[in-house]
C-alpha cells in the first residue's frame, strides 16, 4: 500500500462513517425482522 498517514486516516473514517450507516439501518431492520419470526 502506497499510503501515506492522511490517506490511511481518511479511509478509517470512510470505513467507520459507512459502518455506522450500515448499523444505524440494519439494525431496525433486524429488530422488525425478529419482531415478526416471534409473532408467528
Amino acid at each position: 500500500m502506497g499510503c501515506d498517514r492522511n490517506c490511511g486516516l481518511i479511509a478509517g473514517a470512510v470505513i467507520g462513517a459507512v459502518l455506522a450507516v450500515f448499523g444505524g439501518i440494519l439494525m431496525p431492520v433486524g429488530d422488525l425482522l425478529i419482531q415478526k419470526t416471534i409473532k408467528k
